[in-house]
């Protein structure tokens, strides 16, 4: 199993490569489900 982590808590950077191209990618589960990580992304 992953990690747990807190609201707001800083998990990473993203950078842009020489391309400027900026890609993240991450998973959120919950037991053995995925789950959907639009519900848990901090609106801004």
């Amino acid at each position: 199993m992953g990690q747990k982590v807190k609201a707001k808590e800083f998990i990473g950077e993203v950078f842009t490569n020489e391309d400027e191209v900026t890609e993240i990618q991450f998973q959120i589960w919950k037991a053995f489900d995925k789950q959907d990580p639009e519900q848990w992304l901090y609106p801004r």
